[in-house]
């Protein structure tokens, strides 16, 4: 009996171990809560324009040369974009052939897969950065994270979006102090072990609003760089902002799957549709 008492009594433990794995935190509860709803798909698709003509081209019989997905986070000034959909050819196997005799111009946006939420994304052709912030406080009607206004000494959470089978999502979040981080700078990051296709993840640092309430401000955004992770602090200055010039990158060029498409802005298309 004595025996079955303790083999039950072990049993137990070890059941309440392993559900802690899977139990968060009343911190990590709080966290994840100041990011949910921060976080959103963005995909942005372009075509080619012959500088010469400006005809411009879709590729095999479509309106577009390519498309490219990535993440997103709001923030109350606007939102946050990753180079991906700043240039998303560079990211286009299909466009390197190209590079000599045409120019990427970024055709469609798109939120969460949603045609109506077709914006314009600005001019980045020239940046070098991973992170890049957009200044439209219109799209999420202000709705979104605050920048955390300090920059060193910081004691925050790391938040990682990871996606799980049939594209659902949850959190990964834990405790980050960092000394100090400069605007527009890149930090190489370790990542997770987690069995989850890691998306991005945000920095978040606590901030004392007012007594008894608190709230968390944004430090750092975190995204994939070749087979590393960065975070890249971030602000609402110039350093994260359009720059807009941009000259073609030289190699050879092929003509086969070029589609000729009408030249035409994708909002304006899609007024003159509704008229109809």
């Amino acid at each position: 009996m004595k025996k079955q008492i303790l083999l039950l009594s072990i049993l137990c433990g070890a059941l309440s171990l392993h559900s802690q794995v899977y139990v968060k935190s009343p911190e990590q509860q709080l966290v994840e809560q100041a990011i949910d709803g921060c976080f959103f798909e963005i995909s942005q698709s372009y075509r080619l324009e012959d500088p010469k003509t400006k005809n411009q081209y879709g590729r095999n019989g479509a309106n577009i040369f390519g498309s490219q997905t990535s993440f997103g986070v709001k923030v109350s000034e606007g939102f946050f974009i990753t180079d991906v959909i700043a240039h998303p050819w560079e990211y286009d196997s299909s466009f390197q052939p190209y590079k000599s005799e045409y120019v990427p111009v970024l055709y469609e946006t798109r939120i969460n897969d949603s045609i109506e939420s077709a914006i314009s994304i600005p001019d980045f052709k020239n940046g070098n950065k991973l992170v890049y912030f957009v200044s439209d406080k219109k799209l999420f009607d202000g709705i979104g994270l605050s920048l955390n206004p300090q920059f060193k000494d910081l004691h925050g959470w790391l938040v990682w979006l990871v996606e799980k089978e049939g594209n659902a999502h949850d959190y990964i979040s834990y405790k980050k102090q960092i000394d100090s981080l400069v605007c527009g700078m890149t930090y190489e990051i370790d990542k997770p072990n987690s069995s989850f296709k890691l998306v991005g993840a945000v920095y978040l640092v606590p901030m004392q609003c007012q007594l008894g309430y608190l709230k968390f401000g944004l430090a750092g955004i975190v995204v994939p760089n070749k087979d590393k992770w960065c975070l890249v602090s971030v602000c609402f200055n110039e350093t994260l902002q359009a720059d807009k010039s941009k000259e073609p990158i030289a190699t050879s060029g092929k003509q086969d799957e070029l589609t000729l498409v009408e030249n035409e802005n994708p909002k304006k298309k899609a007024k003159r549709n509704k008229k109809k």
